[in-house]
């Protein structure tokens, strides 16, 4: 039990006294509860501070003065261990404090306070509303949060947004899933601190309104609900959010190779000649993946092989495992009513007929019964024939239209379906979840021999517990969306989800197609961003190409000695000469809630200069990547969205343009709709669980009016934004018409005025009714850098940086210009680092890694955990395992390959390790080094190795 001390300071006097019996204080084993004058706090009776950790602490608030006994789907059971606490109360403060945190309730306000052990400010609450809610299916309340941030305080997490942020800091952010959006309710701070929201609906996050002032607020509840995490490092915060929410299963080892996949391998021979050809090449490769509509007749998501083109699937599964390959399959939430599956769930209740979704029906995954029933066909038609992993498409879930949220959440509420626990309208974000969540659990009853891996469209607050990854949806090829790829994965990692990948090239390439060309030809455009974003996509978590209209195989763009083969290759082989590394690194994820993919601002929160900065990352803890996210041929800067303080409605006020939809002559006709008036510009402006959006079109035609307001003069471009900031339209194909609001005069986009106001109409037809509205500016085009093969990146301070490509050091806090030629992508490593890289191999286990290359990046002491297993069982939950700690100490220049710690059946009892010390030309690029400097038998006994 936890254990507490309550110290009451009422001074005797007869107002302290009288304020003191004013409170009603209860304290629990678990925390303190509080009762408050609803009248002074806004509505709130109650107000609970539940102790998680020394580090965690529950907050809720309560206007009925009664708490949920709903069960947290985020949430696991917390708090079992021990946690002292103490409790002090005066006049007008209750005070909690344990050995890291100390945290203030306001007794008049009910508003809270957090500090550290030291008592320096972490942050401050401000007002919190709570508005009831007496409808048709379910009676909740809308809840707001209001938060005071610091001056100097930057703000990420809230999952995958496809919009080009990474530092919230003055923006705002609609968290509802979509095709290209994943969201997590969880923020981290630069202060120190994060807060997981634990809501399920609808959810804006808006810092632009106010600055200073961070808001949450969310369109269901029972009460407001979060937790608040303080920790020194922002590993720390991360850890802890995964004793919160579950930790994450290691995956095979084979997972954190590269895969191939494509939309799609149409039969049994594309698929095995794919995977002969990668074997004959020696290219490396580890997974090959069945896109959709292999179930042909059977019906949509039948999970049944189409014997027409995969006539023996037997025999072709057993092929691709003889090959040493995995071998990953789709499977999607709703099926085809003639379909076994959808009989058998529609029999028991489960099936939601009302809802337009993907395949026709979408499965009840809120009840486990319904989730038994779906496994119970993946596992008959799929799992026992030897399929390795889930690939699960439309999980937000994908109904019409899926790139929306507003569409979403039209579709799953208004019909007034309701889910096996309540309504959609509560229960809208975590649908994902629960699928993974059921898959796991059944996949984990039936063997431990193979780890369950799963990677899903959507992911959610704790969904990393149930081995399901995220990727970014079906995103368009542009460079503008490779820039916008680099901060939605690093928000999606810094919101304690550690695995994310994106489909190498871009999912939607017909933009490089061009008209009349075969399919077989490739623009060669897109064979350099393709070549940019494999580079990018080899330092993700997860390593995956994928998309339609290219074939994208990797002799589909050259063969050996053309410059995007052997670039692709390059990048191939250094991912799996980096195994070693990279796997020992998958081990921390699981045993220390560690994080991979490592945004600057999250190793370095004290380095200002790293706050905004949105294309370089930390891959583990040694390597800097820059990848190369501009075309030599083509502009290096992205559109950039209007600010809301340049937009004005017709009639001149701040804020909005007015947007309503019209009939065009190539739109389909209907009749006019006044719910289709709107006075926001997209989604994230609107006020969402306030006021009903009209219905939701997958083809609408729109007209925009009213006035902006230019920055500089000279030449503007206007675009498009679909897709909640992905697919962007360059420049509008259709008429935009200007008209200067002081003379009356026509404008033109390419000589405007400075800081003048402009009237603006545009008239326009796109899919989805809800758009974005971005501009390049004339200051942007001016100062743009010349494209040349070369970039400039930062090197955090406080550090010396070593480039991974020459072996030269350079001192950090500054900003550097450097080479980027095709084969290549700025790369550094820090000083004070160890790096084992392997042996050349063709897929992850083809041998053991020996022997072993230790780069040492002398300048700093370093250390490394070497982590070994027997690649693909959960036998390493029950310390079946081997790890081998590795350090350099700098002052005595000496090396130490510790006592290996742990065993495992086939385990290397004998290996050699190269050691190299970095330097200059020496212990450089993806080769092997010719000649270490050392060359050590290791036979598992402690060794110490001096340099000199």
């Amino acid at each position: 039990m936890k254990s507490k001390m309550i110290i009451l300071l009422c001074i005797i006097s007869i107002i302290l006294f009288s304020s003191c019996n004013e409170q009603i204080f209860e304290s629990t084993d678990e925390g303190v509860t509080i009762a408050m004058n609803k009248a002074k706090t806004g509505g709130i009776q109650s107000v609970r501070l539940n102790v998680i950790s020394e580090n965690t602490i529950q907050v809720l608030a309560s206007a009925s003065g009664e708490f949920s006994t709903r069960k947290s789907l985020s949430v696991i059971e917390v708090g079992s261990e021990p946690v002292d606490f103490n409790v002090i109360q005066n006049a007008n403060e209750i005070r909690l404090s344990t050995t890291s945190l100390v945290v203030k309730v306001n007794t008049q306000k009910g508003t809270i306070d957090f500090f550290d052990s030291d008592q320096h400010s972490l942050l401050k609450e401000n007002n919190r509303f709570m508005e009831y809610v007496d409808a048709p299916l379910d009676k909740y309340y809308n809840i707001e949060q209001q938060f005071e941030l610091s001056e100097d305080e930057a703000i990420y997490g809230l999952g995958q947004i496809n919009n080009g942020i990474l530092n919230y800091r003055g923006h705002k952010a609609l968290l509802m899933q979509t095709n290209h959006n994943a969201v997590n309710p969880f923020i981290l701070s630069t202060r120190g601190y994060g807060i997981l929201w634990d809501n399920y609906s609808e959810t804006q996050f808006d810092n632009e309104t106010d600055i200073n002032t961070m808001v949450i607020r969310s369109e269901v509840a029972d009460e407001i609900n979060y937790y608040f995490i303080y920790g020194e490092e922002n590993d720390d915060i991360i850890a802890e959010y995964r004793n919160l929410t579950g930790n994450a299963p290691l995956y095979g080892k084979w997972a954190y190779g590269y895969w191939q996949s494509k939309e799609r391998y149409e039969s049994q021979d594309q698929i095995l000649s794919a995977a002969r050809e990668y074997r004959k090449r020696k290219i490396p490769i580890d997974n090959i993946i069945q896109d959709w509509e292999y179930w042909g007749e059977h019906g949509w998501n039948a999970m049944i092989f189409d014997n027409k083109y995969f006539p023996e699937p037997d025999e072709m599964i057993e092929e691709i495992h003889d090959l040493n390959y995995h071998y990953m399959i789709t499977i999607w939430p709703g099926s085809d009513k003639k379909t076994d599956i959808y009989k058998e769930i529609k029999q028991a209740g489960y099936a939601y007929d009302d809802i337009v979704a993907d395949g026709g029906f979408i499965c009840d995954m809120f009840s486990e019964e319904c989730g038994d029933i779906f496994w119970s066909h993946m596992k008959k038609n799929l799992f026992d024939k030897g399929l390795d992993a889930w690939w699960l498409d439309g999980t937000e879930p994908a109904v019409n239209n899926e790139f929306y949220p507003y569409c979403i959440k039209h579709e799953l509420i208004n019909n007034g379906v309701k889910n096996s626990l309540g309504t959609f309208r509560r229960y809208l974000n975590p649908y994902s979840l629960v699928e993974s969540g059921h898959i796991y659990r059944n996949q984990r009853a039936v063997t431990d021999q193979k780890r369950v891996f799963m990677l899903s469209r959507s992911g959610f607050t704790g969904q990393q517990r149930y081995g399901a990854a995220t990727w970014s949806g079906d995103i368009n090829s542009t460079w503008e969306v490779l820039q916008y790829q680099v901060p939605a994965g690093l928000n999606f990692c810094m919101s304690g989800l550690p695995y994310w990948t994106s489909d190498i090239g871009g999912f939607f390439a017909e933009e490089f197609l061009p008209e009349g060309a075969p399919r077989e030809y490739i623009d060669e455009g897109y064979k350099e961003l393709y070549v940019r974003w494999f580079q990018y996509g080899a330092f993700c978590p997860l390593f995956r190409s994928h998309g339609t209209f290219y074939p994208r195989e990797v002799w589909r763009f050259g063969e050996p000695g053309s410059w995007p083969y052997d670039a692709l290759l390059k990048a191939n082989n250094l991912r799996y000469r980096l195994f070693p590394y990279i796997y020992s690194m998958a081990w921390r994820v699981t045993n220390e809630g560690y994080t991979i993919m490592r945004s600057l601002p999250f190793v370095f929160p004290e380095d200002e200069g790293t706050h905004k900065i949105t294309d370089q990352f930390m891959f583990g803890d040694a390597f800097l990547v820059n990848p190369v996210l501009k075309s030599v041929f083509g502009k290096d800067f992205k559109p950039e969205p209007i600010p809301s303080s340049h937009f004005f409605n017709p009639e001149g006020e701040a804020g909005m343009l007015k947007v309503e939809s019209i009939l065009m002559e190539e739109a389909e006709e209907k009749e006019q709709d006044e719910s289709f008036m709107k006075d926001a510009v997209s989604a994230s402006d609107h006020p969402g669980n306030w006021i009903e959006w009209g219905e939701c079109f997958a083809m609408g035609c729109n007209r925009v009016s009213g006035q902006i307001l230019t920055k500089e003069a000279g030449s503007y471009e206007l675009y498009l934004n679909k897709f909640g900031g992905d697919v962007i339209l360059s420049p509008f194909n259709v008429e935009v018409s200007l008209e200067e609001l002081e003379s009356g005069e026509k404008a033109s986009m390419d000589n405007l005025k400075a800081n003048t106001k402009y009237k603006i109409a545009i008239e326009y037809c796109a899919e989805g009714d809800f758009n974005e509205f971005y501009w390049i500016t004339p200051d942007q085009g001016i100062n743009a850098p010349e494209n040349k093969a070369i970039q400039t990146l930062y090197l955090p301070n406080d550090n010396t940086w070593v480039d991974f490509w020459t072996g030269k050091s350079t001192e950090g806090g500054r900003e550097i210009t450097v080479p980027a030629p095709i084969d290549k992508i700025p790369l550094y490593v820090k000083a004070g680092s160890i790096v084992p890289m392997g042996p050349f191999i063709q897929y992850s286990d083809e041998k053991p890694a020996d022997p072993i290359q230790l780069r040492i990046y002398t300048g700093a002491d370093a250390e490394f955990e070497l982590y070994e297993d027997e690649n693909d069982s959960y036998n390493y939950e029950k310390g079946i395992y081997a790890t081998i700690r590795i350090s350099w100490n700098e002052e005595k220049q000496k090396l130490i390959i510790d006592q290996r710690k742990g065993d495992f059946p086939g385990m290397l009892k004998q290996r050699t390790f190269h050691i190299v010390w970095v330097s200059e030309n020496h212990g450089t690029g993806v080769g092997i080094t010719s000649k270490p400097d050392r060359i050590i038998s290791y036979t598992g006994e402690k060794i110490e190795v001096f340099k000199d």
